[in-house]
């Protein structure tokens, strides 16, 4: 009986290879990456709720950084999607540690972050 359940979950086992483990890697981040908007809606929300229930909601709709703010989303959900894809493969298959492998992602995806905001902050002084 034990050999037999030993064998049953050797054949469940896959053979990692790099599309999977970006994959699963992209996966993982974009689901960071998403939970982090949520939160930041969530905030953003709570600053609001002093004009009412609806107007918190919807904030996004009575600012006038409209534009800014879906790039900034599209941007950071790209990034995510990219070191994502990079951690995946780096935890999956070349096995460094997971701790670690994240804290530098997340490095970098807060450096792209960072950098974006300051060629808006550029570009608003320049068009004004």
């Amino acid at each position: 009986m034990n050999k037999k359940v030993r064998q049953y979950n050797c054949c469940l086992q896959l053979k990692m290879d790099t599309t999977l483990a970006k994959k699963i890697g992209s996966k993982q981040a974009l689901k960071g990456v998403v939970a982090g908007l949520a939160i930041a809606y969530f905030i953003m929300m709570w600053f609001s709720q002093g004009f009412g229930f609806l107007y918190a909601l919807l904030w996004f709709k009575n600012i006038d950084y409209k534009i800014n703010l879906i790039v900034g989303v599209i941007a950071i959900l790209l990034a995510g999607h990219f070191f994502g894809e990079r951690a995946g493969l780096d935890i999956l298959i070349k096995n460094k540690n997971k701790f670690w492998t994240g804290v530098q992602y997340d490095f970098f995806n807060c450096s792209c972050r960072n950098s974006y905001c300051k060629s808006c902050r550029y570009l608003s002084t320049y068009w004004s």
